[in-house]
C-alpha cells in the first residue's frame, strides 16, 4: 500500500495514528467489529474512498452488494490488487475461505474451556450427542476410526440410537451441552 501511494509505511502509519487515513486491519477476531464500524461510517457519508488490497480479502461473500451499497453512498472501493479467477478457482477459493471461518468458530469454543464442567477425561468423541450413549471397549472411535465397524476417524455413528454424524460436530455439541 505505501508503495503504491507513494509514500513510506511511517507516513501511513502516521496519518493512521492522526486521522488522517484510516488503516483496517483485520485479524479474525476483529473482522465484525470493523465491518460494522465501516458500515455504519459508510451509511453516514463519512468514508469517500475505501482501499483494499485484494477483493476477496475484504469481504468473501456479499461484495457486489457492499460496492452497489458505497456506490449509493457516492463512494469509491479501489482495489490494489485485483486478480481475475476462474469460476473453479472462486469456487475453490469460497470453499476454503467456508472452512476457514468455521475453524476459528470452533477454535473460538477454547475461550470457553474454563466453563465446562468435563475434565480432561469427558468423552466428548466418544458420547453420543443425541441419547447419550458413551462407546466403549472395541466400539471406541480412535484416530483410524473404528475397525470393528469399519468408520472413519471423522464419522460418529451411535450404535444405541443410530445417530450419524461428523465426529468433530458431535464433540462440539456434547461440550456446548455442558456450558448450559
Amino acid at each position: 500500500m505505501a508503495e503504491r501511494s507513494g509514500v513510506t509505511v511511517l507516513t501511513l502509519q502516521r496519518w493512521d495514528n492522526n486521522g488522517t487515513l484510516k488503516a483496517y486491519c483485520t485479524p479474525m477476531l476483529k473482522v465484525l467489529f470493523l465491518m460494522k464500524q465501516l458500515l455504519k461510517e459508510v451509511m453516514d457519508n463519512q468514508v469517500d474512498t475505501i482501499f483494499i488490497t485484494y477483493k476477496d480479502r475484504f469481504i468473501r461473500f456479499g461484495y457486489d452488494w457492499f460496492e452497489r451499497l458505497c456506490k449509493m453512498h457516492n463512494m469509491e472501493i479501489v482495489v490494489l490488487n485485483n486478480i481475475e479467477t476462474s469460476p473453479t478457482q472462486e469456487m475453490i477459493d469460497d470453499m476454503i475461505s467456508i472452512v476457514h471461518v468455521f475453524s476459528y468458530r470452533l477454535y473460538g469454543l477454547r475461550k470457553y474451556k474454563s466453563k465446562l464442567k468435563a475434565d480432561k477425561y469427558y468423552p466428548s468423541t466418544q458420547r453420543c450427542s443425541d441419547c447419550g450413549h458413551i462407546k466403549t471397549g472395541d466400539e471406541k472411535i480412535s484416530l483410524d476410526g473404528n475397525q470393528k465397524h469399519k468408520t472413519k476417524h471423522n464419522e460418529y455413528i451411535c450404535y444405541e440410537c443410530g445417530a450419524i454424524m461428523d465426529r468433530d460436530e458431535n464433540a462440539v455439541a456434547n461440550l456446548l451441552a455442558l456450558l448450559n
